[in-house]
């Protein structure tokens, strides 16, 4: 299995700090050792939402300008595989309370059990 990779700079709101723009620098050199072989890829940033194509320095740019789509965790079309790279995320009791809260809702909507509603 291969070194995690840590993502939590993509929460980051200054774009223009360090920790934001060493995790640009780590996302290109990650996308151009998947494929030694190009000088272009997908952009992900919020304005191309990887339908455009650009070298590893314009995305560098737009990524620092216009920021990172939020909802692209897994960075497949930049050569990541979700069954064998691990990610870094961060965790909070906060975000396991919603998600455990959630599932509940799923469960009691599932089999028809709404609180306050006695099920015969």
């Amino acid at each position: 299995m291969s070194q995690p990779i840590p993502k939590d700079w993509m929460n980051e709101i200054d774009r223009f700090g360090i920790v934001y723009k060493q995790g640009v620098s780590d996302f290109i050199q990650f996308a151009s050792d998947k494929d030694p072989t190009s000088t272009t890829c997908p952009c992900p940033c919020n304005k191309c939402r990887n339908r455009k194509r650009f070298p590893f320095d314009i995305v560098r740019k737009h990524l620092i300008l216009h920021g990172i789509e939020s909802t692209y965790r897994v960075w497949v079309l930049h050569g990541e595989n979700p069954y064998k790279d691990r990610m870094v995320e961060p965790r909070s009791e906060e975000n396991d309370d919603l998600k455990d809260s959630r599932m509940g809702n799923l469960v009691g909507v599932a089999y028809g059990i709404h609180e306050g509603l006695a099920v015969i």
